[in-house]
């Protein structure tokens, strides 16, 4: 069997007593290099739990931009009061403004007037 070599290190006192505490009541090992090993591994798992909780957070953002209907927040809440007032959920009230807007034989002007403003 190896033994390991060693060295010695300073650190400041507050740091060794923080050490002796994760050391003897965290970690519950005997050496204060079995501790600083547990935290390298520790703060090893938090790096890959951090780059897990991206992936996941960017698959949800690829699925919301391919899902998704992003409106402005003052518009959400005229859709959302009309949905409200109308008893629809999110899937029968688009059905119906798309109805709405398939079916219409005409246009009246004031709302001819406002989408032209919208698209310029």
């Amino acid at each position: 069997m190896k033994v390991a070599e060693s060295t010695q290190i300073r650190i400041d006192v507050s740091v060794k007593t923080e050490l002796e505490a994760l050391r003897d009541n965290v970690y519950r090992c005997k050496t204060h290099s079995d501790a600083i090993h547990q935290l390298i591994y520790d703060l090893d798992n938090f790096k890959k739990f951090q780059c897990n909780v991206k992936k996941e957070k960017a698959d949800r953002d690829d699925v919301d931009r391919n899902t998704g209907l992003f409106i402005e927040p003052e518009v959400k809440n005229e859709f959302l009061t009309l949905q409200k007032n109308l008893k629809l959920n999110d899937t029968n009230m688009i059905r119906f403004l798309l109805h709405h807007y398939g079916a219409a034989l005409h246009m009246d002007m004031v709302t001819f007037d406002f989408y032209r403003e919208l698209i310029n």
